[in-house]
């Protein structure tokens, strides 16, 4: 019971630190606007690509849209979200590194361009933590693939010769 709990506030910890760095200490980018911006409009009722420019598949502006749409549409929001994909990156780390997840999280932190990449990497994790582990997942490795495919192509397509 008070493994869980330790667990519980250093997770708490490491949202709360993460969205103070990168709502309060790191300057703003475009990217974070950007993605904030296609969420948006999806909300508003825009459609990507024929109300709004995108460059970058829709998945991650759609995710983004449901939280704003649930918590509110505010940026705070967004960098929640954010918080949250680097600190479920650093637990599947930790599962596998230990403490030296530690280093992950704040290498995640400093990289400025958060958003679908992060999301991205989550899935990429997800998907490594899949292969790893010895049970029959072969209907979730091509359904994450399509996902990080939906999220950004260019890394989908380095991924298809898994499924192969």
């Amino acid at each position: 019971m008070k493994k869980n709990l330790t667990k519980i506030i250093i997770i708490l910890l490491l949202i709360i630190t993460a969205v103070f760095y990168t709502y309060r200490i790191r300057f703003l980018v475009d990217d974070e606007l950007f993605n904030y911006g296609f969420a948006k409009n999806i909300i508003d009722g825009l459609v990507p690509y024929k109300d709004f420019n995108m460059i970058i598949p829709p998945l991650f502006a759609y995710v983004t849209a449901f939280f704003l749409m649930i918590f509110g549409e505010k940026l705070l929001i967004y960098h929640i979200l954010i918080a949250i994909i680097i600190t479920i990156i650093t637990y599947i780390s930790y599962k596998k590194i230990n403490k030296y997840a530690i280093i992950i999280y704040l290498l995640l932190l400093i990289y400025p361009y958060t958003g679908y990449n992060m999301f991205a990497l989550l899935l990429f994790f997800i998907l490594l933590n899949l292969k790893e582990e010895n049970k029959k997942n072969y209907y979730l490795e091509p359904i994450i693939i399509s996902l990080i495919i939906l999220t950004k192509h260019t890394l989908g397509l380095l991924l298809i010769p898994s499924i192969i």
